[in-house]
């Protein structure tokens, strides 16, 4: 048991570089006995158990993080998705997919093919460049404003839609949830 603090002035090492104290530059090494320029280096897998605060940035440089959480929390007003695409050269599709285990995923992303956003049902996985539609999806909301509209198949607008009042300055509403029919 050491009873006072233990002074070093030259670099001490365990079995070479089980854990390597470089006295000189306030370094310590585990299974390195050169630690780069960190306080704490460490070579191989590691783990902590018990809750963990960090104070300063992090800074993740594999190709794969997984956060294995219930809730996930952020607090930042906006998310930047395909962050490595380059100026005038982005070609991934990029967006937000749900995996529906046993059914096809859905997805809400950006086509960058056709420079629209879709939402789709998709047999893509998540580490897809490109999302194969295989169906729309269907989508409820409250109100909708557009530009223009148009169709993909042959049912006119009309036939679809309708509006409450003749002057069509109300909400749209699917004929099948006219309130008056």
């Amino acid at each position: 048991m050491l009873e006072s603090n233990l002074s070093r002035s030259a670099n001490l090492a365990f079995q070479t570089d089980l854990i390597y104290l470089d006295v000189l530059n306030d370094r310590v090494g585990i299974k390195t006995d050169t630690p780069g320029n960190f306080a704490l280096d460490v070579n191989g897998n590691t783990r902590i158990q018990g809750n963990q605060t960090i104070t300063g940035d992090l800074e993740v440089q594999g190709t794969t993080t997984t956060i294995d959480t219930t809730n996930t929390t952020v607090e930042d007003p906006l998310l930047l998705l395909n962050s490595s695409a380059s100026a005038g050269n982005a070609s991934n599709d990029s967006g937000i997919m749900i995996n529906r285990s046993g059914s096809n995923n859905a997805v809400f992303y950006w086509d960058e093919g056709n420079d629209t956003f879709k939402i789709v049902t998709s047999t893509s996985g998540a580490d897809s460049i490109e999302i194969i539609d295989t169906a729309f999806a269907n989508m409820q909301m409250n109100d909708l404003t557009v530009n223009s509209v148009s169709t993909t198949d042959s049912t006119s607008l009309t036939t679809r839609f309708q509006a409450p009042d003749p002057t069509m300055t109300s909400n749209w509403i699917p004929r099948e949830q006219e309130p008056w029919m």
